[in-house]
């Protein structure tokens, strides 16, 4: 059988996006060994403990490459495809074949773009902490969510707007003076319809990141509104420019078709996720709200001798080894917790209880104490405004060691549960972000339903058509 040129093409295609499948899954299997690499002398504690050695990873950006390789020969082949199947020569059936292949795949590289994406902003708040290097963070985490932004970005242009595209069938219903499927106008609002959304979400989490890395702590609920608010603005503005794009083909066509409408069903899915999510974390921080009126405090302090990680009641260990920690819950928010020494009157720590009233203390005996009995005292103050206090006695003989007075743990019996009144700083604080984020859930599918679903103008086809009846 002689092999036409359309067919030869095809193959070549068919190819390419092949080969480069095989030369990502080298790069793949090479990002796991530079993994192994770099992580060659460093123990477990140093990988995933509380002292963890923050490094970069180069494995990203292999797997980066990867994915842009499979995904730009598959935009090309894609490309070379339309094009056959655009021109007036006929196209052998192993064309569009290939050329429905080749879309399959730039749709399989763009979700593992937005997995590694989300997964490089996930895995970087079990990996920071105040010590990561500002290069550190940057090479290990935003450079990674960049790129693979922008690749789901260039892919989705490259591959499904800016693209060739084929000429329509005349039939009794399509009139011959069509708008051009490539017209300028429809191809920048459709890709901006595509674009917008992806960009505010990558934008968003990069914030709420940084933010993270500024505070190192939970990220507060008036930032996760703030979040929300820029993903629910783009996934209105991407709606909003869909809506003018299909618009703009039914007024040329008479219906709206391809890319536009692609971007159009694009932003429905955005809109409904997006509303789902938000909705479930106001209920859960409504939830939280509500549970802060309720006061129950525990407190706790706790001694434990190195190595063992136990000390024995009716034992001794060097004052070196020894530790105290203090933990608690349902706390004032933001009061001050102290850890104190005497006699002798010093203190040991001082911290404040965070913004969900957890507490948490950890501090090494002083090692130059003078034999005698000594406490530890740790003082909190309860949500209600009452205070607490624990206290822990040892005994320090000559030779520096030192014994517990009874059990190695002490801790506040069951407290009774109080309903505290609310406050006007708890409804801004507390309620107000809960109910704001249900609220622009019901917004941005307001908004998003009523765009995408504008009443069409007669388009000038449709009204001649209906003058000649």
């Amino acid at each position: 059988m002689k092999i036409t040129a359309s067919r030869a093409a095809a193959r070549r295609a068919l190819v390419t996006i092949l080969l480069s499948a095989v030369v990502g899954w080298g790069l793949f299997v090479l990002a796991i060994f530079t993994d192994m690499v770099v992580e060659s002398g460093l123990t477990s504690e140093q990988l995933y403990g509380f002292d963890r050695i923050h490094i970069v990873r180069p494995s990203k950006y292999l797997i980066f490459a990867a994915i842009a390789l499979v995904a730009l020969a598959a935009v090309y082949a894609k490309n070379r495809m339309r094009a056959q199947l655009a021109s007036p020569s006929p196209a052998s059936r192993l064309t569009g074949a290939t050329e429905a292949f080749a879309g399959s795949v730039i749709i399989i590289t763009l979700v593992m773009s937005a997995l590694m994406a989300l997964s490089v902003f996930m895995s970087s708040f079990f990996d920071s902490s105040d010590d990561v290097g500002v290069v550190t963070r940057v090479l290990d985490t935003y450079l990674p969510i960049v790129l693979f932004t922008a690749l789901a970005v260039t892919v989705l242009l490259a591959g499904f707007v800016f693209t060739r595209h084929l000429p329509q069938v005349e039939t009794e219903d399509q009139p011959t003076e069509i708008v051009p499927m490539g017209d300028p106008q429809s191809q920048r609002t459709t890709a901006l319809a595509f674009t917008v959304p992806i960009v505010a979400v990558a934008a968003a989490l990069i914030f709420g990141l940084i933010v993270y890395d500024l505070t190192q702590n939970t990220l507060p609920v008036w930032i996760w509104v703030v979040v929300q608010a820029g993903v629910g603005a783009g996934i209105v503005a991407g709606t909003v420019y869909a809506a003018q794009a299909t618009e703009a083909r039914r007024q040329g066509l008479g219906r709206p078709t391809g890319a536009s409408l692609g971007a159009k069903n694009l932003n429905l899915v955005l809109s409904i996720v997006f509303a789902g999510a938000v909705t479930l974390m106001s209920l859960g921080y409504g939830a939280a709200a509500v549970e802060q009126l309720r006061s129950q405090p525990t407190l706790a302090l706790n001694s434990y001798a190195e190595p063992t990680g136990i000390t024995d009641p009716s034992g001794a260990a060097p004052l070196e080894s020894i530790t105290i920690d203090a933990s608690g819950s349902d706390l004032a928010r933001n009061s001050e917790a102290k850890m104190g020494l005497t006699p002798g009157g010093g203190t040991l720590a001082t911290t404040k209880v965070d913004s969900d009233g957890f507490l948490w203390i950890s501090e090494s005996l002083p090692t130059e104490l003078d034999s005698g009995e000594y406490s530890i005292t740790l003082t909190a103050e309860a949500g209600d405004g009452k205070a607490l206090e624990l206290e822990l006695t040892f005994v320090v003989d000559d030779e520096g060691t030192a014994t517990i007075i009874g059990q190695p743990s002490v801790s506040l019996g069951v407290e009774a549960a109080t309903l505290l009144a609310p406050s006007l700083g708890w409804v801004v604080t507390d309620l107000l972000p809960a109910l704001l984020m249900v609220v622009l859930a019901a917004l941005t599918l307001y908004v998003t339903l009523t765009a995408r679903n504008r009443d069409a103008t007669v388009s000038p086809h449709t009204a001649v058509a209906a003058e000649g009846s």
